[in-house]
């Protein structure tokens, strides 16, 4: 009896103990930015916080898939545990994304530069026994191996011991001086490198006037700060090691490169005391640079999303110029080669998310509009961008609906005017609270159906496109309604707005609200022709149709409405050219 106990405590303590920790599972791909295409045989690192009392380290190869896995056993379970998982880029730059425990099973996905990298960099040390002898050291880095090492001593008087090809040679200087070292690298993959410094053979280096610089970034223009540790006026000259041989002077400068490329630039400064040092460093000038960030839903990174970048050119036009979808365990997304310009980024959930249809299509950082949302402006990005999608409420269900369609130029029922697809229509309550979306059709159709009776706002959203909005309610005696709305110079607005060549003129509808038996509107004709009237009801339904003879110069037209109920109509003109405009009328009461 006392084994068997013993046995039960040891399976139930074995049981508790398993309990406190969990295995977490990771997996991801490495892809090209450029292309795509997965990068092969490439090492991804894995280690915990170890602030968190678990200690984690390991190392992973992607496969031919550019995918790659681990299996992390024992995690403890009393609270979550960040990992950082990283990998390197083609400029040997660490990028590093993070994950809690209690995400697991976590997808990591790197989209990273790929391809030839190298760096030529040494360091050198003055002999003990000889001030004019000096040790060099490669430093070099490489995304390939290091095939090849040419140095050039700047030391000509030293004839063929000026250069050397062995990776870290000695040089002694045939007198004492300043002189320029340079290294040359090349590697397996094609790439080559050069690194130069100043070097003061047969003297103690005057620390009080070397030299450094440092540079910022803007695509292809560069922005470089000098320093000296001279405390005496001094001099700045750039070499900038562009093709065209360019030289500028001051503490700080910027240059445009005319082209992508890694350039060797030199600083040479000299005070008032004739104390000279020159420094040379390899900088990269870009014509593209990267763009990355992070949505959220709520307080949850996005698990299925789409993500646009959209252009903003000069005449301010938008065009989507990328899109891509997104979703991992920090919704974490990343663009390459953007150029420079301005943009805006507008992310939406797919319907695979688990929150689908409770988040709005958001812009950054947190706008339902594109006059609202950030603009983004590169040169130099500032990631990451993060976007907070905004959140709605989905409308009661019930009996209503609500129907449009947006056309270009004329209204579709009873018109010709030819459906716009792909437009975003945004549903809201009557206090402007969210409720949801939809997507105009192949015709330029949208629905909200099976929604509650009440008051709504409709609202088009489309990047670079003013637009209106429409509100409406739906009742009992009015349980459907269809509003038009027209893309026309620009704007998508609620009704058609287009007169046409022949007419200068067209006022607005009067009285409106009409409490009335009729209503007018003033037209200016440049010529005699007849329009075609047509009111139509929320359903569509044309309630009045009637042709008037108008005239050349002012005339007005008057509008019998005598057997109409309350409500809303809209009022369609039509010219004989085909031109089209809509006016919204609101009768007040029953005027029979």
């Amino acid at each position: 009896m006392k084994k068997l106990l013993s046995l039960l405590l040891f399976l139930g303590l074995a049981t508790f103990i398993q309990a406190q920790t969990m295995t977490v599972y990771l997996s991801g791909t490495v892809t090209a930015d450029s292309t795509g295409a997965p990068i092969p045989n490439h090492e991804v690192i894995i280690h915990s916080d170890s602030s968190s009392g678990f200690v984690f380290y390991a190392t992973r190869m992607t496969n031919a898939s550019g995918h790659y896995d681990c299996t992390i056993t024992n995690v403890p379970t009393a609270s979550a545990v960040t990992f950082f998982v990283a990998t390197h880029d083609c400029h040997n730059n660490l990028v590093i994304h993070t994950f809690l425990s209690t995400n697991s099973p976590a997808t990591v996905n790197f989209v990273i530069c790929y391809g030839v990298y190298c760096q030529s960099a040494f360091t050198y040390q003055q002999s003990v026994t000889n001030v004019l002898k000096y040790e060099f050291t490669d430093a070099s880095t490489s995304s390939g191996t290091v095939i090849s090492w040419s140095w050039d001593f700047g030391d000509p008087a030293s004839g063929i011991n000026n250069n050397s090809s062995i990776q870290n040679p000695t040089h002694t200087y045939t007198s004492t001086g300043v002189y320029t070292v340079c290294l040359t690298i090349a590697t397996s993959t094609g790439c080559t490198s050069t690194a130069c410094d100043t070097v003061h053979a047969g003297v103690v280096p005057p620390a009080n006037c070397e030299n450094n610089f440092t540079y910022t970034s803007a695509l292809l223009t560069l922005s470089f700060h000098g320093t000296t540790n001279s405390t005496y006026p001094t001099t700045y000259s750039w070499q900038m090691g562009d093709p065209a041989g360019t030289v500028l002077t001051g503490k700080d400068v910027t240059f445009t490169y005319p082209a992508q490329g890694a350039y060797n630039v030199t600083l040479a400064t000299i005070d008032s005391v004739n104390c000279q040092w020159n420094r040379t460093k390899q900088v990269y000038a870009h014509s593209t640079c990267d763009l990355n960030g992070y949505v959220y839903m709520g307080v949850h990174p996005v698990d299925h999303g789409w993500i646009d970048l959209i252009r903003v050119d000069s005449n301010n036009v938008m065009t989507i110029v990328q899109g891509k979808e997104f979703g991992d365990s920090l919704g974490s997304y990343h663009f390459g080669g953007v150029g420079a310009g301005n943009y805006y980024l507008e992310a939406r959930l797919l319907p695979a998310s688990t929150r689908y249809g409770h988040f709005m299509p958001t812009y950054y950082i947190s706008s339902l509009t594109w006059q609202d949302a950030n603009l983004i402006t590169l040169g130099a990005a500032q990631n990451p961008y993060t976007i907070h999608l905004v959140e709605c409420v989905p409308p009661a269900s019930g009996n209503g609906s609500i129907h449009g369609e947006i056309s270009q130029g004329g209204i579709k029922f009873g018109g010709n005017g030819a459906g716009i697809p792909g437009v975003m229509v945004m549903l809201f309550d009557q206090n402007n609270k969210p409720l949801g979306y939809t997507i105009t059709d192949t015709t330029g159709s949208f629905i909200f159906d099976n929604i509650a009776y009440g008051t709504y706002i409709v609202k088009p959203e489309k990047a670079g496109i003013v637009s209106n909005q429409a509100q409406t309610t739906i009742d009992n005696n009015k349980p459907s309604v269809t509003l038009p709305f027209t893309l026309s110079g620009g704007q998508i607005i609620y009704g058609i707005s287009d007169p046409g060549a022949n007419i200068s003129y067209l006022g607005e509808l009067y009285p409106n609200p009409a409490p009335g038996q009729k209503v007018s509107f003033r037209v200016n004709s440049l010529k005699d022709m007849s329009l075609t009237l047509k009111l139509f009801n929320t359903l569509g339904q044309a309630v009045i149709q009637d042709a008037v003879r108008i005239e050349t110069g002012m005339n007005t037209v008057e509008i019998d409405i005598s057997s109409l109920r309350s409500g809303p109509y809209f009022l369609k003109i039509q010219s004989p050219d085909g031109k089209i405009i809509i006016k919204k009328l609101t009768v007040l009461g029953e005027t029979r």
